[in-house]
C-alpha cells in the first residue's frame, strides 16, 4: 500500500508534526495507542484509518506550545 493512498491522513500528520518527513516517518513506525502497528498499517481499514486521524487529532490538543 502506497502513503498517496490517504493523502487526507498523511496532511493531517503532516500539520500535527509539522515536517513531512518526521510525518512520514511517524506513520511508519509501530505507536503504541495502535496495538504497536504501524499507523500505516492500521490505514487498510476503514477503522483503523479513523483511529490513525483521532490519535493525530489528540497529539494536536495535546502538544506543549512552544
Amino acid at each position: 500500500m502506497s502513503i498517496s493512498t490517504y493523502p487526507e491522513v498523511v496532511r493531517l500528520a503532516v500539520n500535527v508534526i509539522g515536517d513531512r518527513q518526521k510525518a512520514l516517518d511517524w506513520l511508519d513506525t509501530p505507536h503504541p495507542e495502535l496495538e504497536h502497528q504501524r499507523p500505516l498499517e492500521c490505514m487498510r481499514t476503514a477503522q483503523g484509518r479513523i483511529r490513525v486521524a483521532l490519535l493525530l487529532r489528540r497529539m494536536r490538543f495535546e502538544k506543549p506550545a512552544s
